[in-house]
C-alpha cells in the first residue's frame, strides 16, 4: 500500500509531440508539462539533453525541414525556430485554452487546431496569426476541442475534434469533422459522431483521407476513410486501442494510441498491429523515411528501424541541473520513491534525485 501511494506521487513525463525532417536523421519531440524540447541525431534512437525556454505546456511540434520548426501549446502559444531548434522566437500569445496540433503546408501557409472551436492560421510564415472562431451552431465551444488539422493545398483543409477521457468519467463521443475551401476562414460540418472522438487526420489528396480516434467507454479504436472529399465516411475496424495520431510515409499509413498501440496499413483498408514493448498511451508518431520512425507518449519513447513492424525503447537524456545545492532545499520535505531513492522537491510536483549533495537528475513535473 505504501509503495502504491508513493508511486502515485511521481508524475511521469508526457512526451506529447514528435516531428522529423524527412530524409534526415533529425527528430524533435516536446514534453508537455516540463516544456522541454528534445532533439535526436539518429532517427529517435536516443535524444540529447533537452532545452527549455517557457513555462507553458507544449502539445505539438512540426518540422517543415531540418531548420524550420514550429511549436504550439497552452493558451494558444506558438514558437518558431529557423536553426533546427537551437533558438526559438515566440510568434503568437493567446487565443484558446490550448493549441494542440500545428501543420504547415509550406514556408508561408500554416494552421493550428485549438480548443473551444478555434483555429489559428497564417499566410506569411507565422509573422501574423489570425484567430478564427467557428460558428455555433454547429460547432459549440463547450464541446468542440479541435485536435487534428491537415491541409491538401492553400485553400482546402480539414479539422477533427474530440474529447480525451478525464478521470473515471466516460462521456459520450464528441467527434466532429469539418472542412474548409477558402483557407480556413469558413468551415462546414461534415460529420458529427456521439460514440467516437476524433483526434487526428491525414488527406492524400482532395478526395481521399483518414481520421483516427476512439470510444471513451471501452477505449476501442476507430479509423474513418473517405474517397469523396468527406461527403461519405467508411468506419474501419482496426486492432489495438483508442488512437491519438496518424502519419503517412511512402503511402504506408501509421497510427498510434492508448496502451502502446501502433497500427499500420499498406492499402488503407486492412490494418495490422505492430510489435511494441509494454508502454502507456502514445500521443504522436512521425517517420523520417520508409524505415525509421519514432512514437512518443507518457513516460516512453519508441523507435523503429524496419518500417514500423517492430518498435524499441529510445534512450532519452535526462536534464541535469547542478546549479542548486542541497542546503537550499526544504529540509522537512522529502520522501522515498518505490525504488528506495530519496527525492526532494523545490515546488509542488517537481522532483529531483540527490547525489553527492547535488540535484543531478530531473525526474518529472
Amino acid at each position: 500500500m505504501v509503495l502504491i501511494i508513493l508511486f502515485s506521487l511521481i508524475n511521469y513525463p508526457v512526451y506529447h509531440g514528435v516531428a522529423s525532417a524527412k530524409g534526415t536523421p533529425y527528430v524533435w519531440m516536446c514534453e508537455k508539462e516540463s516544456a522541454y524540447i528534445y532533439k535526436s541525431l539518429n532517427y529517435g534512437r536516443s535524444f540529447l539533453e533537452p532545452q527549455n525556454f517557457t513555462y507553458r505546456f507544449l502539445f505539438d511540434i512540426f518540422a517543415l525541414d531540418s531548420l524550420n520548426l514550429y511549436l504550439c501549446g497552452e493558451a494558444g502559444y506558438i514558437w518558431h525556430s529557423s536553426d533546427g531548434g537551437e533558438n526559438w522566437i515566440p510568434q503568437n500569445f493567446g487565443g484558446s485554452k490550448f493549441a494542440t496540433r500545428i501543420f504547415f503546408l509550406n514556408e508561408n501557409y500554416g494552421w493550428v487546431a485549438c480548443g473551444e472551436a478555434i483555429i489559428l492560421l497564417t499566410t506569411n510564415g507565422g509573422e501574423e496569426w489570425q484567430q478564427i472562431i467557428l460558428p455555433n451552431p454547429p460547432f459549440p465551444a463547450r464541446e468542440v476541442d479541435f485536435y487534428g488539422v491537415h491541409f491538401v493545398n492553400e485553400t482546402l483543409g480539414y479539422l477533427c475534434a474530440g474529447r480525451y477521457p478525464e478521470g473515471d468519467s466516460f462521456l459520450k463521443g464528441q467527434g466532429y469533422i469539418a472542412k474548409t475551401t477558402d483557407g480556413g476562414y469558413n468551415w462546414q460540418l461534415l460529420l458529427r459522431d456521439t460514440i467516437y472522438d476524433f483526434f487526428d487526420l491525414y488527406f492524400f489528396d482532395e478526395m481521399r483521407g483518414y481520421v483516427v480516434g476512439g470510444c471513451d467507454t471501452n477505449f476501442s479504436p476507430i479509423v474513418l476513410y473517405t474517397n469523396d472529399g468527406g461527403t461519405n465516411w467508411q468506419y474501419l475496424n482496426v486492432p489495438g486501442n483508442y488512437l491519438r495520431a496518424i502519419t503517412v510515409i511512402d503511402n504506408k499509413i501509421f497510427a498510434c494510441g492508448m496502451f502502446g498501440t501502433i497500427v499500420y496499413s499498406n492499402d488503407g483498408i486492412n490494418w495490422q498491429l505492430a510489435q511494441t514493448p509494454p508502454c502507456s498511451t502514445l500521443f504522436d508518431i512521425a517517420f523520417s523515411d520508409s524505415l525509421h520512425g519514432c512514437a512518443v507518449g507518457t513516460r516512453f519513447v519508441l523507435y523503429t528501424t524496419n518500417g514500423g513492424r517492430n518498435w524499441y525503447y529510445s534512450n532519452v537524456s535526462i536534464k541535469e541541473n547542478k546549479s542548486f545545492d542541497i542546503k537550499y532545499l526544504p529540509k522537512n520535505k522529502s520522501l522515498y520513491n518505490p525504488l528506495g531513492q530519496k527525492i526532494n522537491f523545490i515546488k509542488k510536483g517537481v522532483y529531483f534525485y540527490l547525489q553527492d549533495k547535488k540535484i543531478v537528475k530531473f525526474i518529472s513535473r
